[in-house]
């Protein structure tokens, strides 16, 4: 019986890639961000992260969840595994976003 233990990259196609390659697109920024939506006082932001610190060693599914859509400052956090789910669960964020903001400003 094998324990892994090193953390696994990826680049925005889902495909593995080395550890030094991870790091050179994470520092370009254009590569990260995926989409990114202000409404109201909120910030939704939708980005690729390459890999699943929070994943548990020979847990590969979750170690694929390398995208992420934050609410700032909510501090709401989902995670995706393809960018294309990441781009389908950001509309979703910003539409309940946009929904619990038009709430609040009818609330007496």
């Amino acid at each position: 019986m094998t324990c892994e233990t090193a953390t696994r990259f990826f680049l925005r196609d889902g495909t593995e890639c080395p550890e030094a390659e991870f790091h050179r697109l994470f520092s370009d920024w254009s590569y990260r961000q995926i989409a990114c939506d202000q409404v109201g006082d909120k910030l939704v932001s939708t980005v690729w992260l390459g890999c699943n610190l929070e994943a548990l060693p020979g847990d590969h599914e979750a170690a694929r969840l390398i995208f992420g859509t934050g609410v700032l400052p909510d501090g709401d956090e989902t995670r995706y595994a393809t960018e294309a789910e990441a781009i389908k669960g950001h509309k979703r964020v910003v539409e309940r976003v946009r929904g619990d903001t038009i709430n609040d400003k009818t609330r007496p």
